[in-house]
């Protein structure tokens, strides 16, 4: 399945029958995608606490190994090579959703 086929499926799903499109949602889905990647971030004092990341990294999440690596073991060249990664990784989320919620004004 290629990107077009995905886009005209999407498009095809989310147009009405009268062909309005669900273009005014889209600032509420991006709304709500970015509170619910903020919740994920703030799992970081809940795994530490409950579980510190096991058992056998079970429940480790990328920012709790960012933060083991940096002050549990002192490697900060993996810490912060591994929050460069977590950082492009929430702009490429973050530019999709502003291209995909663009809208169609």
């Amino acid at each position: 399945m290629t990107f077009t086929d995905l886009y005209t499926y999407l498009r095809a799903r989310f147009v009405r029958e009268d062909g309005q499109t669900m273009a005014e949602y889209g600032v509420v889905l991006a709304v709500i995608c970015l509170i619910v990647i903020a919740a994920f971030t703030a799992l970081f004092s809940l795994i530490f606490v409950m579980t510190s990341g096991g058992p056998g990294y079970g429940t480790t999440t990328l920012e709790f190994f960012i933060y083991e690596q940096a002050f549990q073991t002192g490697d900060f060249g993996l810490a912060s090579t591994a929050g460069v990664i977590l950082f492009l990784a929430v702009a490429a989320v973050g530019l999709m959703q502003l291209r995909f919620f663009k809208g169609e004004d």
